[in-house]
């Protein structure tokens, strides 16, 4: 059978339209630097910190070399944090960074920098200067204020006694010291004033620290081939909001987009003119494929984010391949459902505060998964996450939390929360056609949800 030439004259005339309609709703959303500082600037920003990050964290910690004072009755106390910090400059002063900085000395064959690297240089050199008589305490503050000590403690005589509950240590550093000098300081003192404590009673604290020890639990989970894997409760929970996150962060931001577009052209008749050039369908059509590539460009953005942070933290294997896939299906699903009610509600009003009476109550039950996400994560397979699976427009948003959980989920759900979301996506794109189609031209009074529905039934 010979199509006629004027028929595909006409099909490659419309789908030409229809291409030139969605590029130019792209153009001026995508490339704009509105789009580009607001969509795009803060995933690069991100990028930037995860690659900058072992660099800023690769800093070497300031040297810590002076006095530190403990005012020590006992003297127990002191001579454990004395132990204690000779072990922290042996930590601290180890050679296995000397030796790599050596080693690549030698290769580029800088003898000096060998020299140098030979004598190792102390990143911790405290001296513990002890005092019994409570008495030489403001002395010793005074020292401190004028940068003679590092730092002075008092041990109250209680924390070696049973009547301990109430005692502190007292602890003043120079108004230069470190944070981490600080908490060096505090955790040291601590852990000295137990291991005096212990002492005192005839223990040991090595001893009684093991058995005081809590062991870790590695937990399995059986995985549905039969299998084990590796049980992470917050990756179970936080994961799958995240991609849901995604999910709606890209769908919604184009909505949103294709709803104010959608208004701006009808307000400035900028619509008129555009329907003197193709036909509502064809602008509808048009405008819902343009912010599609808007839409698409968020999530491939934010997406790889996610996907880099995860890398980042070896946290990749949490997102096995099949996941995208149906990450993929239900976005689609998800961007259609919602672009076909934004566009019908900018085509039926005149600016946005007409346009939130009507999206306020599908905004109501699409806030539904972000509202039980945490249950749904948790239970997957519970009352509550099997029901709205199939409630449109929230399935494919309740399905990425459901998919994305650890616990594996019936095949047939997954099927039949496919084939009811794109039966109720084209349901939705029917009836938005017909109310675009309507209500494109018209002007006033901004209609009420039954008006709409007369809308839908005009032949």
């Amino acid at each position: 059978m010979n199509i006629p030439e004027s028929t595909t004259a006409g099909r490659s005339t419309g789908l030409t339209k229809i291409l030139a309609v969605a590029w130019r709703e792209f153009k001026y959303t995508a490339l704009t630097k509105a789009f580009v500082f607001g969509a795009l600037l803060l995933p690069m920003l991100l990028w930037a910190v995860m690659a900058l990050a072992p660099l800023l964290a690769s800093g070497e910690p300031p040297p810590l070399t002076g006095t530190l004072a403990i005012v020590d009755p006992s003297g127990l106390v002191a001579s454990e944090a004395e132990k204690a910090f000779k072990a922290e400059a042996e930590k601290a002063n180890g050679a296995v960074s000397n030796t790599i900085a050596m080693v690549g000395a030698a290769q580029s064959g800088d003898m000096a920098a060998i020299q140098t690297l030979v004598d190792p240089v102390e990143r911790v050199n405290i001296t513990i200067e002890v005092t019994t008589d409570p008495a030489a305490t403001e002395a010793l503050r005074e020292r401190v204020r004028s940068n003679d000590l590092l730092g002075v403690a008092v041990v109250d005589p209680e924390l070696l006694t049973a009547q301990s509950k109430n005692a502190k240590l007292e602890l003043l550093v120079q108004s230069t010291s470190s944070p981490k000098h600080t908490q060096l300081y505090e955790r040291i003192l601590r852990t000295a004033t137990v291991k005096a404590r212990v002492a005192s009673t005839g223990g040991d604290y090595e001893q009684l620290t093991a058995m005081l020890t809590r062991p870790e639990v590695d937990t399995e989970r059986v995985a549905r081939g039969g299998g084990t894997a590796k049980e992470n409760r917050v990756a179970r929970l936080m994961v799958p909001f995240g991609f849901m996150l995604l999910l709606w962060i890209s769908v919604f931001s184009s909505g949103q987009y294709l709803l104010t577009t959608t208004i701006e052209e009808k307000s400035n008749k900028v619509m008129e003119v555009l329907l003197s050039a193709v036909s509502p369908m064809q602008l509808l059509t048009g405008k819902i494929l343009g912010q599609a590539l808007v839409s698409l460009v968020m999530i491939v953005v934010y997406g790889g984010v996610a996907m880099s942070g995860l890398a980042f933290l070896a946290l990749a294997d949490l997102v096995p391949p099949m996941l995208l896939i149906y990450l993929a299906i239900y976005y689609a699903m998800a961007y259609f459902m919602v672009a076909t009610m934004m566009a019908a509600v900018g085509s039926a009003v005149s600016d946005l505060r007409e346009a939130q009476a009507l999206v306020t109550p599908a905004m109501l039950v699409l806030m539904v998964p972000l509202i039980l996400w945490y249950p749904i994560s948790d239970s997957p397979n519970g009352l509550v996450a099997t029901i709205t699976s199939f409630i449109p427009p929230v399935i494919p948003f309740v399905m990425v939390l459901r998919l994305a959980a650890s616990e594996p989920i019936p095949v047939w759900q997954t099927m039949l929360s496919i084939v009811v979301g794109f039966a109720s996506m084209f349901v939705m794109l029917w009836a938005a056609a017909r109310i675009f189609r309507v209500g494109v031209l018209m002007q006033g009074k901004p209609p009420s949800p039954l008006e709409l529905l007369k809308w839908i039934r005009y032949q």
